[in-house]
């Protein structure tokens, strides 16, 4: 029995040191957001914490998770796909005061489906990344239905924007998780959406990536102010619809 344990033992920490070799995070953070919906999603105003883990190297199987853990809680982010450029991705969100960031240290784990620890990143923030109640929304200042244009107001610290659009459920609410386009970085407060998403009801979704002036690791910590509105595609001539293209930090 002792024997067939050794083995066991051996075989496991072989198996970890192949892997630990094999497998990195090609990045570990958290994005700390202040979202804003319009009146047409009953304007909610919030601060969550989105988590997103992606890993190069890794044969994924069914249920295995990330771990988030900072200030003695513990949230379970999911696998969503390996569509990003070949790499493994995990991401999920939570809710936090504004406050939560301030002298905690965070930590993003990879475990497989028996809990056993693949990679670990941690870091430390020593301040609150940015004042949140007086960070500025991209607000819509202008749309052109006819052709699927729009503007939007400047954010004072914006690095870059990004546009999204998700789809609205039956009852008329964004389907975040279900995000069916994202574009490239975009440096104006302008975009018209590219020929081809189908005719309907969406959530259109612009988000503005903050500058981090605070954080031992600022590299592993983003911030983005964003605003939720609803918009409707009309029915036009479809073309074919373009390549998903993801932004640099999500």
């Amino acid at each position: 029995m002792g024997k067939k344990v050794s083995i066991f033992c051996f075989l496991l920490i072989l198996f970890l040191s192949a892997n630990a070799f094999a497998v990195s995070f090609n990045y570990a953070g958290i994005f700390s957001e202040h979202r804003k919906y319009s009146d047409d999603f009953g304007s909610a105003d919030f601060f969550i914490m989105v988590a997103v883990a992606l890993v190069d190297e890794y044969d994924y199987q069914v249920g295995d998770y990330v771990q988030v853990t900072y200030d003695g809680g513990t949230y379970t982010v999911p696998y969503l796909s390996a569509n990003y450029t070949g790499m493994d991705v995990f991401a999920g969100s939570m809710g936090a005061p504004s406050t939560a960031f301030t002298g905690k240290t965070y930590s993003i784990e990879l475990k497989d489906k028996d809990d056993i620890p693949i990679l670990t990143s941690s870091w430390i923030v020593s301040e609150n990344p940015y004042p949140f109640n007086s960070m500025n929304i991209p607000y819509v200042t202008k749309v052109d239905s006819g052709k699927d244009y729009f503007e939007w107001e400047q954010v004072p610290g914006a690095e870059y924007y990004d546009f999204a659009v998700a789809p609205v459920d039956e009852s008329g609410q964004p389907v975040i998780g279900e995000v069916i386009f994202i574009s490239q970085k975009l440096y104006e407060t302008n975009y018209t959406l590219p020929n081809g998403i189908p005719a309907g009801d969406y959530a259109l979704w612009i988000r503005a990536k903050v500058d981090n002036p605070n954080g031992t690791m600022p590299n592993k910590f983003t911030n983005r102010s964003s605003y939720l509105f609803k918009y409707t595609i009309p029915n036009r001539t479809l073309h074919s619809l373009p390549i998903l293209l993801l932004s640099g930090d999500d």
